[in-house]
């Protein structure tokens, strides 16, 4: 069955495998003379080392001896303590080599004050061309830095590097008819800051102080786009308010019209069952519920009211319209205050 540590051994195996001799690599590391101590022609050995026109045997046995005890310890340690010497060493390399890069970057020529940019200068110009556009967007002066100069170094300066993908972008703006070359200097800052360059303040703040707008069409179209955009969203929304409303409306109307087929219009006084005295009395109780008066009975007002629209009616008749239409079924004549 297979063990954690089974595992841990398969993996520095693979790790073994995986780098080309890690022991030859630390002892050259060691012994940077290694090559020439052992493999080298005599002549070839740094003249401090030869003595009368040949090697000095002595120092070179010595020499030798040392790389082979180096060698000898590290092939007696186990894998997993040889390739903590190794990944130790290794790291210590890389870190010298980037010592080694920054030193080189911080002694080249764009890199010194003097190839940095007088912005005021700079911002009073009418246009820029657009190698001296891509300069001054990293601060550096057009006198100094330049393509021409910068493309020798591109595969081993970072800020080399940069200037090369800002100038490829630039220069696809053009092709495009995004820029043109020459540019103002309103045109080539808008379009950097709307890629998000990292653009120097100064600059952006000199050519403003001359009273320069930064942005561009494109600019203009955008911010132009977005309102019409939230001013389509607003009619979008009233249209679909509108038409939630006419339906609403759509529906009230059915409803209306589906009153006004079943509302009961009154008697028709053509037709043979028409019921006068039923007519009489639903005016007579409509007219008196509607305009009840102080101090007289429900009954005391509809005779009246008979007596004024209906007169020829009998007593009989208005006996019993009253008798029908009075709500006060429990007579007399209503309390008075005292």
């Amino acid at each position: 069955m297979a063990t954690e540590d089974d595992g841990a051994t398969e993996s520095l195996f693979e790790w073994f495998a995986g780098n080309k001799d890690p022991i030859d690599y630390l002892v050259k590391r060691k012994f940077p003379d290694y090559k020439n101590v052992m493999h080298q022609p005599l002549s070839s050995v740094s003249r401090n080392r030869v003595r009368g026109g040949r090697l000095d045997k002595a120092w070179r046995e010595e020499r030798i001896a040392e790389i082979e005890k180096y060698r000898s310890d590290l092939e007696s340690k186990t894998l997993e303590d040889l390739k903590v010497v190794h990944d130790a060493e290794r790291e210590k390399e890389r870190q010298q080599l980037i010592a080694r890069l920054d030193r080189e970057e911080k002694n080249r020529s764009f890199n010194q004050p003097s190839s940095f940019a007088d912005y005021e200068y700079w911002a009073k110009a009418t246009y820029w061309n657009l190698d001296e556009a891509i300069a001054l967007s990293f601060g550096r002066t057009p006198e100094v830095v330049n393509w021409e100069h910068i493309k020798s170094v591109v595969t081993v300066s970072s800020f080399a590097k940069q200037y090369s993908k800002r100038r490829e972008l630039a220069v696809r703006a053009k092709n495009w008819n995004r820029l043109s070359d020459p540019v103002t200097p309103r045109l080539f800052l808008a379009w950097a800051h709307r890629n998000k360059f990292e653009i120097a303040a100064e600059l952006t703040a000199a050519v403003e102080a001359h009273g320069v707008v930064i942005g561009d069409w494109q600019d203009l179209y955008e911010q132009m786009k977005a309102v019409l955009e939230k001013r389509v969203e607003q009619v979008n929304q009233l249209t679909a308010r509108n038409d939630e409303l006419e339906e609403a409306c759509a529906v009230l109307v059915g409803q209306i019209e589906e009153l006004k087929s079943t509302a009961w219009e009154g008697f028709d006084t053509s037709e043979d069952s028409y019921p006068e005295k039923l007519d009489i009395a639903l005016q007579a109780w409509r007219a008196v519920s509607k305009q009840k008066k102080t101090g007289r009975t429900p009954k005391q007002q509809l005779l009246a009211w008979l007596e004024e629209h209906y007169p020829k009616l009998t007593g009989a008749a208005r006996k019993r319209i009253t008798t029908l239409c009075n709500w006060e079924t429990y007579g007399g004549r209503p309390k008075t205050a005292d």
